[in-house]
């Protein structure tokens, strides 16, 4: 891009202006909603949510080790059997 092409480009972006036109385009969407009710408690503060998390059965080195042997196993019982390779 030539130096006089880049300075048109930023004089040119300089004078946009957006205004929001959704309202002429979708006249439906632009109804008011109304009032927010915003609750005034929400809650103790500093409340620990994170407690609340479910906590894990295995570690993730576990659970790694545990889908591999599932996996080892139907591939083993799909080797022993007469079923041709599924590709």
């Amino acid at each position: 891009m030539a130096w006089w092409h880049a300075d048109l480009h930023l004089a040119h972006r300089a004078h946009l202006h957006h205004h929001p036109q959704g309202a002429a385009f979708f006249p439906a969407l632009a109804t008011p909603t109304g009032a927010v009710m915003i609750p005034q408690h929400t809650g103790p503060p500093g409340h620990p949510r994170a407690l609340m998390m479910p906590r894990r059965q295995r570690t993730r080195h576990q659970d790694g080790q545990y889908r591999i042997a599932h996996e080892r196993a139907i591939n083993q019982a799909r080797m022993a059997g007469d079923e041709p390779p599924p590709f």
